[in-house]
């Protein structure tokens, strides 16, 4: 993948999946919020590096990470109760902010936007299903 610096430079970037623990803390980051630390941790730099990048490089990239790496951590909350736990209220507040958010033919209704009972811990939604269409809304 092509990054851009604010500077202006330009090189490629090449990742590599995430192993067992770095998609424990991508989860950690994705729950809280932090997404230029998520950034930083998917691309295997430092934060001073994801401050260096142009913004629309930035927002491309945590939209690639994202991307990629989401629906394994929703593997995981389905086997691990308490990844589960965390990942839950996640899943509920990504309905919410899919319910506001203009209605397109592959958008789901606020009703559907959760598939599991708003978002219980316990039963993840599908591993494609509210991310991808919140990704793919935003993009």
């Amino acid at each position: 993948m092509k990054i851009k610096y604010a500077n202006g430079q330009v090189e490629s970037l090449d990742f590599a999946p995430l192993s067992i623990t770095e998609r424990y803390t991508f989860t950690d980051h994705l729950v809280e919020g932090r997404t230029p630390q998520l950034v930083a941790h998917c691309a295997r730099r430092n934060i001073e590096w994801v401050n260096s990048l142009d913004q629309d490089c930035f927002l491309e990239l945590a939209k690639e990470f994202i991307k990629a790496n989401f629906p394994m951590a929703m593997k995981i909350a389905q086997a691990d109760p308490i990844a589960a736990l965390k990942v839950g209220p996640l899943l509920f507040k990504m309905g919410q902010v899919l319910s506001l958010l203009p209605s397109t033919s592959s958008a789901p209704t606020p009703s559907t936007a959760s598939t599991a009972g708003d978002a219980s811990p316990s039963a993840p939604p599908p591993e494609d299903s509210a991310p991808a269409t919140m990704l793919a809304a935003v993009g």
